[in-house]
């Protein structure tokens, strides 16, 4: 009776926790958001890398080659693998902006939730981000680029 009348206060300890968690909540979100990012970036750079290795191959056949040919206008292209490389390529850079993408709307969906002192599931965060992603890149790039590497 007498501990029902006083009333309840959170230790310090306890309240720092409960901020620690809350902290530590939205830089998981955060970190995934910098991995999706940072993947996506290494895309990039390896797409780059890629291009200007053909280009300069191109360069040193035009040397040989007239000016219209295959190799200059296609660059990768012209080996079976291009293609397949192109891809894939492709469908990383646009499978991690896309994560970004999902992992920026979760973050701000998450500082809403925390407005009511609640916490987003990770889970569902994970499943939507990584999800979604998938299933867009691959509805992309199908129609895109199974015609090609068909034949």
């Amino acid at each position: 009776m007498f501990l029902k009348v006083w009333p309840r206060y959170e230790s310090k300890t306890i309240q720092a926790k409960k901020e620690a968690s809350d902290i530590a909540h939205e830089l998981s979100i955060v970190h995934w958001l910098a991995i999706a990012d940072l993947l996506a970036a290494f895309g990039i750079l390896i797409r780059s890398i890629a291009w200007l290795a053909s280009t300069r191959r191109s360069v040193d056949a035009s040397l040989i080659m007239p000016a219209n040919s295959s190799l200059l206008l296609y660059g990768l292209r012209q080996y079976p693998e291009g293609d397949i490389f192109c891809a894939f390529i492709s469908a990383w850079i646009q499978f991690f902006y896309l994560a970004t993408y999902m992992w920026t709307f979760f973050y701000a969906l998450d500082v809403l939730i925390s407005f009511n002192q609640q916490k987003g599931a990770m889970w569902i965060y994970h499943a939507f981000s990584w999800g979604v992603s998938a299933v867009l890149s691959v509805i992309g790039m199908v129609p895109l680029y199974y015609p090609s590497i068909k034949q």
